[in-house]
Order: structure tokens, then C-alpha cells, then sequence
């Protein structure tokens, strides 16, 4: 049976940053909101890596649990990869600014 999916990657991550029992917008780092991202981004990698892995020994007879899984993996590094790429457009952006 295919577990409940969870919300998209960084859902959870933004709704916990979002909370409003945070004191002030800088008790919120970048470099803490990125550095979450990528470990779930590497988290949802292995999970997709060892699900097949099961698959692959028998362990899942469901196809689509792995499928799910590796969906998910796939979804998130493309999101991690448009946010990169947003972000390396914002700098070149900065450096094209006269002053």
C-alpha cells in the first residue's frame, strides 16, 4: 500500500519558518533555510535510492510506492535546481547595477 505522500519538499520547512511564534524576521537565516533544503532534498534522494533497493530484493512488491518515491526525489531536485538558478540570476542581476 502507498503511504500518505507528505506535503511537496519545503512545504514543511516554510510553514515552520513561517510560524508565528518566531520573534523577528531575523531569527530566520538564509544560509540556515538553504542548508535545511538541501539535506531534506538529500534525504528524499536516499529514501528513493533505498526504496528501489528493497524493490529490487523483493522486500516491495508495490511498483508504485517506488515510483512515488523516486517522483518525489526527482521533484525536489528540480525545485532545488530553479531555486539555484533564481538565485545566480539575482546575483548577475546585483553586478549589472551601476552605482
Amino acid at each position: 500500500m502507498v503511504d500518505k505522500i507528505k506535503g511537496m519538499p519545503f512545504q514543511s520547512l516554510l510553514q515552520e519558518r513561517m510560524h508565528p511564534n518566531r520573534s523577528s524576521p531575523e531569527d530566520v537565516s538564509f544560509k540556515d533555510t538553504l542548508k535545511e533544503a538541501i539535506q531534506e532534498i538529500n534525504e528524499l534522494q536516499q529514501n528513493a535510492g533505498e526504496t528501489a533497493e528493497r524493490f529490487l530484493r523483493g522486500e516491495i512488491t508495490d511498483l508504485h510506492q517506488v515510483m512515488v518515491a523516486v517522483q518525489k526525489a526527482r521533484v525536489g531536485l528540480e525545485l532545488m535546481l530553479e531555486i539555484r538558478n533564481k538565485v545566480v540570476e539575482a546575483y548577475r542581476e546585483i553586478l549589472r547595477m551601476q552605482m
